[in-house]
């Protein structure tokens, strides 16, 4: 869980940028307000504060480190079954 959390913690402020730039809409001027993740991490930053940027963390963190959990018992039964073919 925590490798889900610190990964979370991480790749937020990405991932809702990166959300921001794939639903903006184009002003009057017709000029979309974001042009690049980075700019649009600062621009949120600048303008609505850096918790925006981790709007969300709640439930992407429940489903990270959940994934993340899922992963590594999957990975440990597939590892136990292929020391067991390769004893027998």
């Amino acid at each position: 869980m925590t490798a889900g959390i610190v990964y979370t913690t991480i790749v937020m402020p990405l991932e809702s940028a990166k959300n921001r730039m794939a639903f903006q809409k184009p002003g009057a001027d017709g000029v979309l307000p974001y042009r690049s993740l980075f700019q649009t991490m600062a621009k949120v930053v600048s303008s609505e504060g850096p918790a925006k940027l981790y709007r969300g963390l709640v439930p992407y963190t429940l489903l990270c480190g959940g994934h993340t959990v899922l992963t590594f018992f999957a990975m440990g039964e597939l590892r136990r079954n292929y020391r067991a073919k390769i004893a027998c």
